[in-house]
C-alpha cells in the first residue's frame, strides 16, 4: 500500500490538499470535502497500521464510537473509510495547542475558558463509557471562534493492540501519574490537569509541579490550589470532572483582549464622591454650625423628582430577575425551556439553543426567542449577547408587558450575532421586558433534514 500525496481523493469525496502533521497512527491531512465544499481533516491510517488487520479494526471502532459522541469540546467525526482506512474529521481553523504553546502561557482567563471545554468534551466520552488516553497539546486544536476541541481518534485504542505504538508519545513530561493510574478515565484526568497547568504557566507540571503560582502569579488562588489536588499521585484525592468544572467555571467569562484595565476614574470615583461629600459636610458644620448643614441638607425650596427606575451607576451590569422562552402561535409555545437560565449563569459555554429547523427564517414561524424580566423599569444603555454558533440574525424588542406575540413589544434594532456583541441601545430606551427576537437561523449540520438552529450562551444588560 503506497503513502498518499497531494491530490489524492479519497472514498471519491475528499480530496488531499497537504499534511498539516503526524500523529502515531499516520499523517493528519488538510483535505476539501468536494460534496460539501468544506474543508475537513483527514486522519490516514500508516501503510503498516493499515496492513494489521486488527490495528485496523481498533481504529475504525474507536472512530466510530467518537462519531457518536456529539459535543462541542470534541473534534467531529463527520465519515469513516475503510479502504484506506481514514477518519474525516472537523476543521479547525485555529490551529493546535501545541503551536500555540511554543510562545508561552496563555492569557489566563483563555486558559481556563479552553480547560472548561476540554473538560466537558471528556465527560462526554466518559459518559459514552470511552476514554481518551492520550490527552495533550497535540490533541487539543481550536476552531476559527477561538474554542478548544479534542482530537478523540487518538492512539490510545490502537497502542493497546499494537505494541509498537505509543498513546504517551506526544504526551510532555508530567501529564501521566507514577502509578499510571489503573483506571483510563482517571488517567484522563490526570492529564487535563497537567495540560491546564501547562496553558497556565506555559510549561508542562513535569514529575514533581512547583505550584501553578509560583510559576505565573496571576493564576487565581482557587484554581492553584485544584491543580495541586488534581495533580495529586492517588486518583482517590483528584477531584471529579464536575468538581473539576465548577472550579473552573467562575473565571470562564469573556474578556475583551483590547479591554483596558481599571481606570481611577471608573474604579475609584464611585466610593471617592460620597467620602469627599462627608468631608464638605463636616467642614461646613465645623465653620458654621450644625443648623446650616441640616438647613442645607434638607431644604425644601426645590422639587422633589420621583425616578420611573431604581438609579443604577452607568455602565453597571443588571441583575435579570426571570427569562422565559417565548414561542408564539404557530409555535407550541416552548423552546428548550429547560435551558433557559444557563443564559443568564456567567457561563459562556452552557447556553440555551432553538430547536432545529427545515428553513433558515423558521417558516412557518416569525421567529422564536427570550424573553428577559429585569424586575422593574430600566434605563438601557446596551446588551451583550455571546453565542457558541455565530451567524444567526435577531431583533431586541421591548414592552412595559409581555404580550402574546411579538408584536406587542417594540422593536428597538436589529443584530447578527458574532461570538460576542456588543448591541448599543437608542437613548432613553427605558423597559422592564426585553424579548431577544430570532428571525433568522444559522447552518449546523449540513445534509440533514433539519439543518438550521441558533444558540445563545450569555446575555447581559447594562445600565445607561
Amino acid at each position: 500500500m503506497r503513502a498518499h500525496t497531494a491530490g489524492d481523493v479519497l472514498g471519491e469525496r475528499y480530496t488531499l490538499k497537504k499534511t498539516e502533521w503526524s500523529t502515531p497512527l499516520g499523517p493528519v491531512w488538510l483535505a476539501r470535502d468536494r460534496v460539501l465544499d468544506r474543508a475537513v481533516f483527514v486522519q490516514l491510517l500508516s501503510p503498516e497500521l493499515a496492513a494489521d488487520e486488527i490495528a485496523r479494526k481498533a481504529f475504525l471502532k474507536q472512530a466510530a464510537r467518537v462519531a457518536q459522541t456529539t459535543h462541542p469540546g470534541l473534534l467531529q467525526v463527520f465519515d469513516i473509510g475503510e479502504d484506506p482506512s481514514f477518519v474525516v474529521l472537523e476543521h479547525a481553523a485555529g490551529g493546535r495547542l501545541t503551536d500555540r504553546l511554543r510562545s508561552g502561557p496563555m492569557r489566563s482567563a483563555d486558559a481556563v475558558r479552553a480547560a472548561l471545554g476540554l473538560a466537558r468534551g471528556l465527560e462526554a466520552l466518559h459518559e459514552r463509557g470511552t476514554w481518551h488516553g492520550s490527552l495533550s497539546p497535540s490533541t487539543v486544536l481550536f476552531d476559527d471562534e477561538g474554542r478548544a476541541k479534542i482530537l478523540a481518534v487518538g492512539a490510545a485504542d490502537v497502542g493497546a493492540v499494537v505494541r509498537s505504538v505509543d498513546p504517551t508519545a506526544e504526551q510532555p513530561d508530567g501529564y501521566r501519574a507514577d502509578d499510571l493510574d489503573a483506571l483510563p478515565a482517571d488517567g484522563d484526568r490526570y492529564a487535563l490537569a497537567a495540560l491546564t497547568y501547562h496553558m497556565l504557566t506555559g510549561r508542562p507540571p513535569g514529575k514533581a509541579p512547583a505550584p501553578a503560582r509560583q510559576v505565573r502569579r496571576d493564576v487565581p488562588g482557587d484554581i492553584d490550589a485544584m491543580l495541586r489536588r488534581a495533580l495529586d499521585p492517588q486518583p482517590a484525592n483528584r477531584p471529579t470532572l464536575d468538581e473539576f468544572e465548577g472550579g473552573l467555571a467562575p473565571h470562564a467569562r469573556f474578556v475583551p483582549r483590547d479591554a483596558p484595565g481599571p481606570r481611577f476614574a471608573g474604579s475609584e470615583f464611585r466610593w471617592l464622591v460620597p467620602v469627599l461629600l462627608i468631608l464638605v459636610l463636616g467642614g461646613l458644620a465645623t465653620t458654621f454650625g450644625v443648623g446650616f448643614v441640616r438647613d442645607f441638607a434638607n431644604r425644601d425650596d426645590e422639587p422633589v423628582t420621583t425616578e420611573t427606575a431604581t438609579p443604577q451607576a452607568p455602565g453597571s451590569a443588571l441583575t435579570v430577575a426571570e427569562v422565559t422562552d417565548f414561542d408564539p402561535p404557530p409555535g407550541n409555545g416552548e423552546e428548550h425551556s429547560e435551558d433557559v437560565g444557563k443564559t443568564i449563569d456567567g457561563d459562556p459555554l452552557t447556553g440555551w439553543r432553538t430547536l432545529n429547523y427545515a428553513e433558515r427564517d423558521l417558516a412557518p414561524k416569525d421567529g422564536v426567542g427570550l424573553i428577559f424580566d429585569l424586575g422593574e423599569a430600566r434605563d438601557l444603555a446596551s446588551i451583550t449577547v455571546q453565542s457558541t454558533l455565530p451567524g444567526w440574525k435577531a431583533e431586541i424588542r421591548i414592552a412595559d408587558e409581555p404580550g402574546d406575540d411579538e408584536e406587542a413589544f417594540r422593536r428597538i434594532t436589529t443584530f447578527t450575532s458574532g461570538s460576542e456583541d456588543e448591541v448599543r441601545l437608542p437613548q432613553g430606551t427605558m423597559t422592564r421586558y426585553v424579548l431577544l427576537w430570532i428571525v433568522e437561523l444559522v447552518e449546523d449540520r449540513g445534509g440533514t433534514d433539519l439543518p438550521y438552529r441558533a444558540e445563545v450562551a450569555e446575555v447581559e444588560f447594562f445600565a445607561r
